[in-house]
């Protein structure tokens, strides 16, 4: 189980291709889900064109780190404005 893990993450990391793509998902998640009225599917929508030119395992990999990074930015600032850092 850990080799093929290893692997896979060998395989997607090891490329630069790959560490930016992982890098723009986790940025364009982050703004995208801390602008009110904008929803992850805008941002999946917008990208759609943009990753039918990439391997089927980058274009997986974009989706999954936009949609695991659609919930961080409402949780941070909901924290920074509960405990005054955002005065």
């Amino acid at each position: 189980m850990w080799g093929n893990f290893l692997a896979g993450t060998t395989a997607l990391f090891g490329d630069p291709v790959s560490i930016a793509i992982f890098i723009f998902g986790v940025v364009g998640g982050m703004l995208f889900g801390a602008i009110p009225g904008v929803s992850m599917l805008t941002l999946a929508a917008i990208l759609l064109p943009f990753s039918a030119g990439l391997e089927p395992a980058q274009g997986v990999m974009l989706f999954a780190v936009i949609y695991c990074r659609r919930r961080s930015p409402r949780s941070i600032i909901t924290a920074a404005m509960k405990n005054g850092v955002a005065e």
